[in-house]
């Protein structure tokens, strides 16, 4: 098994989630100086190795990493759930389809708060509340996510209604809902305001943009 792929596979369990709070608003030096931080496994020996992080990239990765394993060990997680999938993970071929491809992933994340995003997509997988092959959809729906449209993702999660007849109200909205809209997880549909008139057209989540929404918001 390759080396950094086992060292991420050892980091998947931490005792402490203490961190996790306000880590986007944590510079990158600060949160890979922090102790709880330095005591995971990958992050230890990429230090250890390098002694000096001078790249940017580099700790940039390392803050991801960092942010990944916090938030996969925080919430939701069945335990028991994440104890048995690590020991899943001893199959080299299994492991670096899963953690190489986070780790691929990482690597090329700007903002720390996509990195969370991840870490509970593979939280539900973990949980078997998803399949790999949803996995994959929603890594790639989050890499092409404006975090700025996550507002309108979760009122629409919320039953908010949005009406495209109302929406040159607020180019704000509008512009974001079709970026949500490229994603394919909402959809448009119609009510009749009374019988033999006119109908008002509805923003709402499909059964896909539901599921993703319920990953990520709970």
């Amino acid at each position: 098994m390759d080396k950094v792929v086992s060292n991420f596979k050892n980091s998947l369990v931490i005792n402490s989630v203490d961190i996790l709070q306000d880590y986007a608003e944590i510079g990158i030096d600060s949160f890979i100086d922090n102790e709880i931080v330095k005591s995971i496994p990958i992050i230890k020996s990429v230090v250890s190795a390098r002694r000096i992080i001078n790249s940017i990239s580099d700790r940039k990765l390392l803050r991801n990493m960092a942010i990944f394993i916090i938030e996969l060990n925080s919430g939701n997680v069945n335990k028991e759930k994440l104890e048995k999938h690590i020991k899943s993970l001893e199959d080299s071929k299994k492991a670096e389809k899963e953690l190489g491809r986070f780790l691929m992933i990482l690597d090329q994340t700007i903002d720390a708060e996509k990195s969370a995003l991840y870490a509970k997509i593979y939280k539900a997988y973990i949980n078997q509340k998803i399949n790999w092959e949803l996995v994959t959809e929603f890594t790639e729906i989050v890499s092409r996510l404006f975090l700025q449209d996550l507002n309108i993702l979760k009122d629409l999660y919320s039953n908010k209604k949005f009406i495209t007849s109302n929406l040159n109200e607020d180019r704000k909205n509008q512009f974001r809902i079709e970026r949500l809209y490229s994603l394919g997880i909402i959809g448009y549909s119609a009510k009749a305001l009374f019988p033999g008139g006119g109908a008002e057209n509805y923003v709402n989540l499909n059964e896909i943009g539901k599921l993703f929404a319920k990953v990520i918001f709970e």
